[in-house]
């Protein structure tokens, strides 16, 4: 429920993902230029629990998921800790 949740940048995408249909209502009552037949609700993918693997690595080198929010409250599109922790994780 964060005011990223509904950024007028959002109507650049031809499709905008929510988790339910409170995400869906956000927009509509945000009234920031998303229409209601591009919102597309996909579930919560972070309640499916990430399945680890138990074979063999061929290679030494640990596989990181690293699965960052857009964290946007302001006209600055760039909001993401990627730039800053992409390289050290």
């Amino acid at each position: 429920d964060k005011l990223a949740s509904v950024n007028p940048y959002s109507k650049v995408y031809d499709e905008v993902w929510t988790a339910g249909r409170a995400g869906r209502d956000r927009y509509a009552l945000a009234d920031v230029g998303v229409l209601d037949q591009d919102i597309v609700e996909v579930g919560r993918p972070q309640l499916e629990p990430i399945k680890s693997w138990t074979g063999t690595a061929k290679n030494p080198v640990p596989t990181v998921l690293y699965a960052p929010t857009w964290e946007g409250w302001d006209d600055n599109p760039g909001n993401t800790s990627l730039l800053l922790a992409g390289e050290n994780i």
